[in-house]
């Protein structure tokens, strides 16, 4: 296979992101519940884990994806517990089991860059109103 996986923001919200598999096809759809403090680099880091530039896991640190799934082909998506969004898959590539793709995209989410001393997205703080 010649091209990458992407993530593509779906809106000016950044609320809903487009998964497009190494042929461009729209595989899946997340939909956050909450901002991200750094939402490109979010959709960098899951895009490089799909692509297993992360290896197919990594230590679990503040993302989960819980086993038990709302629906079919839908998994929830968790910072430190609080539920942050869901991803449905629309196409599960076929052949792999759903499990690898849902550990790579955790895999993107919980990767620590040691050499640009970056830590993993996480969902922003609520601003505060100067009073």
């Amino acid at each position: 296979m010649s091209g990458r996986w992407t993530v593509h923001r779906d809106g000016p919200a950044n609320a809903t992101w487009e998964v497009r598999n190494r042929i461009g096809r729209h595989v899946a759809t997340i939909h956050w519940s909450r901002t991200l403090d750094r939402p490109e680099f979010a959709r960098e880091q899951i895009a490089a884990g799909l692509d297993g530039a992360h290896g197919d896991r990594q230590p679990p640190r503040c993302w989960t994806i819980p086993a038990e799934q709302p629906g079919p082909n839908r998994w929830e998506i968790r910072h430190n517990g609080e539920l942050c969004g869901e991803i449905t898959w629309h196409h599960p590539p076929p052949g792999v089991p759903s499990q690898v793709w849902i550990d790579r995209v955790l895999a993107g989410l919980n990767r620590v860059d040691r050499a640009r001393r970056l830590l993993p997205p996480a969902p922003a703080r609520p601003a505060r109103w100067a009073s």
